[in-house]
C-alpha cells in the first residue's frame, strides 16, 4: 500500500500534500509535463473495453484490501504498513494515514509515468558533464594537444553509449556487412551530440548539481526517518537450494516483468551460503 500511495502521489503531483514544501518543486514538474485528472479520465475512457474492465477490477481489489485493513484497530495493527503509522503521526492524525480509494485513472497515470521514465532513457547527465569537464581540465593542465577530442575518447571508454566492437549474439545484417568486420570506434559520439546542445555555464552546472545533491539528501533523510528504502532499484526473488526442484539456488531478477522465454527473466544461479533463507524478496 505504501508503494501504491507514494507512486500515485509522485506521478500525479501531490507529494507536497503529505511531505510539505520540500516536494513542491517535484509536484510542479509533474503537473507541468504530465496530465490533468480530466485528461487521465479521457485516456482511460479511450482504452479498449477489456482493459477498462481490468483496471476497474484491479482498483476494486486494492480498495477491498484497504477497507479490510482499516476495518478495526486490530486489523490496522496487523495489516496497515508501519510507514502509514509514522506518516499519520507526522501529519497530526489520531491514527494511521489512510490513502484515498484507488481509481482506474491512477493506474493510467502510473502507466504514463513508467512509459516516459523507461522510454526516455539517459540519466546522470549532470554527473557525466562534470566528468567530461574534469577530463578536459586535466588534459589542458598536462599540455595535451587535443584535450577535447581526447577527453571525448576517454569518456566514451568509461561511459560508452554504444560500443560497435562489443561481441554480440546476433550477427549484423547491414547491407554490405562482412563477417568479422570491426566497425571504427565512435570516439566523436560525445562531441557530435554536445554540438547540438545549448552551452551550460560552469556556474549553472554547479547550481544544478547542488540542487540535485540537495534532493538526494532529502530523499535519504526521508527514508531514514520513515525507516524505508531511500534508493532506487528493481525487484528480485532469491530461492535457496532446498526450495528448488533441482536443488540449485535461484535468483529471479525483475519478477514483475513478463517472461518471453521458458525460464524466468534474468534467472541466475548464484552461490548461496548454508545459512541463507529459503527465499527472500530483494531490491537490486
Amino acid at each position: 500500500m505504501v508503494q501504491l500511495e507514494l507512486t500515485r502521489r509522485a506521478v500525479e503531483g501531490t507529494l507536497s500534500a503529505i511531505f510539505g514544501p520540500s516536494q513542491v518543486s517535484q509536484d510542479e514538474t509533474v503537473r507541468t509535463f504530465f496530465y490533468t485528472p480530466g485528461e487521465l479520465t479521457v485516456q482511460f475512457q479511450s482504452l479498449p473495453a477489456a482493459t477498462q474492465k481490468a483496471l476497474t477490477e484491479f482498483s476494486a481489489g486494492i480498495n477491498a484490501y484497504e477497507a479490510s485493513a482499516y476495518a478495526s484497530p486490530a486489523s490496522e495493527a496487523q495489516q496497515v504498513p508501519y510507514e502509514f503509522f509514522v506518516l499519520g503521526q507526522a501529519l497530526g492524525l489520531s491514527g494511521p494515514y489512510q490513502p484515498a480509494p484507488w481509481q482506474p485513472e491512477d493506474s493510467v497515470a502510473v502507466g504514463n509515468f513508467l512509459a516516459r521514465q523507461f522510454g526516455g532513457g539517459g540519466g546522470s547527465e549532470l554527473t557525466n558533464l562534470q566528468f567530461v569537464q574534469y577530463l578536459e581540465n586535466e588534459l589542458i593542465k598536462t599540455g595535451s594537444k587535443h584535450p577535447f577530442s581526447t577527453a571525448s575518447a576517454i569518456f566514451n571508454d568509461a561511459r560508452w553509449i554504444n560500443d560497435p566492437t562489443a561481441p554480440t549474439t546476433v550477427p549484423g545484417t547491414a547491407p554490405g556487412a562482412r563477417a568479422g568486420a570491426s566497425p571504427a570506434r565512435a570516439d566523436s559520439t560525445l562531441l557530435h551530440a554536445a554540438a547540438g546542445l545549448p552551452a551550460i555555464s560552469r556556474a549553472g552546472l554547479a547550481k544544478a548539481a547542488a540542487a540535485l545533491s540537495a534532493d538526494r539528501k532529502t530523499i535519504l533523510k526521508t527514508g531514514v526517518t520513515m525507516r524505508v528504502l531511500s534508493h532506487g532499484g528493481s525487484n528480485a526473488i532469491a530461492v535457496a537450494p532446498w526450495r528448488s526442484a533441482d536443488h540449485h539456488a535461484l535468483l529471479w531478477g525483475a519478477p514483475h516483468s513478463r517472461s518471453r522465454c521458458g525460464s524466468p527473466r534474468g534467472a541466475r544461479r548464484p552461490a548461496v551460503s548454508p545459512g541463507s533463507p529459503s527465499s527472500a524478496p530483494t531490491r537490486t
